[in-house]
Order: structure tokens, then sequence, then C-alpha cells
């Protein structure tokens, strides 16, 4: 028996990738200097996904199964995520000190500063870890990711449950309402209000897991 997650948790799952933006230097930029401009003021670190055809099989196939993992999908929202466009791969960008090399990554992540710095699948060996990962964002974020993230993922299995039962709760509303059943009518519309006031709650349990309290703001409060 095949599953899979439902309405709610699906639109939870999907990495808010932007474009890189257009460059206004001349000259390839130091690193530090290339992580500013692709930042564009996001204060977050960096997750860069690099777009280019020329890719071994398997790193293809590791780079599919890692951006469909829903622990990766979720830790993206800490990261500002960009596509970087395979002109990078190029001597002459102004991006490519971050690709130099004979084998670039397909992801690359950057703390804000540009001081940790994470290569993933360049080569089949150098796969997605969890460590790599935790190891960027502990250098921008003050509380634990992974502590987090497993209870986000905790919540996810709330939200399909609320979903299932919305679901049912409509079909007998359905039923009812076909049947002229206006006492039913009522019970089933206060139980889906129930249900709606349950996810909202649960839409506020992650939205305060999410906030790992950006080390660059408790800097500019202090």
């Amino acid at each position: 028996m095949s599953w899979s997650r439902l309405e709610t948790s699906k639109s939870l799952l999907n990495i808010n990738w932007t474009g890189a933006v257009r460059s206004i230097a001349t000259q390839v930029a130091e690193r530090k200097a290339a992580i500013e401009e692709i930042a564009n003021g996001d204060p977050r670190p960096l997750l860069l996904l690099l777009e280019t055809e020329k890719t071994d099989k398997k790193v293809k196939s590791l780079l599919d199964a890692a951006l469909k993992s829903e622990r990766f999908t979720l830790t993206s929202n800490w990261f500002h995520c960009v596509r970087m466009d395979r002109s990078v791969l190029e001597k002459g960008h102004p991006y490519h000190s971050l690709y130099a090399g004979r084998n670039p990554a397909r992801l690359l992540l950057v703390s804000s500063d540009g001081s940790k710095l994470v290569r993933f699948l360049g080569t089949a060996q150098e796969r997605v870890t969890w460590a790599g990962i935790v190891s960027v964002l502990k250098k921008d974020y003050r509380k634990d990711p992974t502590a987090a993230v497993k209870a986000i993922e905790r919540l996810l299995s709330k939200f399909d449950a609320l979903d299932d039962k919305q679901k049912e709760l409509q079909a007998q509303l359905a039923r009812a309402a076909k049947k002229n059943q206006k006492d039913k009518l009522a019970l089933y519309k206060k139980k889906i209000a129930a249900v709606d006031k349950e996810r909202t709650k649960v839409f506020q349990q992650k939205a305060k897991l999410e906030k790992l309290g950006l080390r660059s703001e408790s800097k500019k409060a202090g």
C-alpha cells in the first residue's frame, strides 16, 4: 500500500529558489564579495544549486534524492536558496571563485560571512550529509537545527492526520446536506471548525520551531 503526504504537508515541502542577482562586477570577485552580492541583503546562509547538464548520472541521482528529501526541503527554509547558472563555471565570471576546480559542487552551502563553506556532489563521493548542513547552519544560527527539524517533521504527521480527519468530515457533511439533516450539518460544521483551529495551532508551533535565531540579529540587538 502506497502512502504520501496530504495537502497541507505537501504545500510545505517546497524549496523557495531564487535566481542569482546580476553581477555588477566586471571581473572575478573574491569569495566574500561574491557571497555578499549573491546574498543581496539576505542575512541567512546561502544554499547554491549549480544548474548544468554536464553531470555524472550517479551525481544527478544523488542530487535528485537530496532535493526530494523532506528533511532537506524543510531545512532549506533556513537558507537563502539560489539557482546558479552554468556560466559561473567560466573563468571570467564574477562568481567563478566559488566554483574553481576540476569538480565544482552541484550544491554549495556557505555561511553568511563566507567563513564556512561546504561542497556537496562535485563527485558521487561528495554526498550530501546532515553533519555538513548543520556545520553551516550553526555558524549563523543560535539554536539547534537538528532538534528543530525533527520536531517539524513530527508536525507534518499532525497536518496529515488533520487533513485526513477534515476530508472525512467534509464527506459526512456532504451526505448530511444531501439528506437535509440539519442537526448533523451543524455538528459536522462545528467539528470542521475545530479541525481548522487545531491546524492553526500546529502552524504556530511550526513557526516557533523555525525561529533558530540568527546570530547577526543578536549582535545588532546587543
